[in-house]
């Protein structure tokens, strides 16, 4: 359950970033850097997640 909601704030948020961000100027670079913002939010969530993993709580 919390990898699906990682995956959705992950697309939700790149969906929103691609959109308003004023750096890419055609569609296909805002496309790419909406992507971008994405693969960046799911990889750090799980590159986080497995330096957690081990740590006793």
């Amino acid at each position: 359950m919390h990898l699906l909601m990682m995956f959705l704030y992950a697309a939700a948020t790149a969906i929103v970033f691609g959109a308003i961000d004023s750096k890419p100027e055609t569609l296909r670079e805002r496309f790419i850097h909406g992507l971008k913002v994405f693969a960046w939010f799911i990889g750090v969530g799980l590159l986080i997640s497995l330096v957690l993993f081990p740590v006793p709580w």
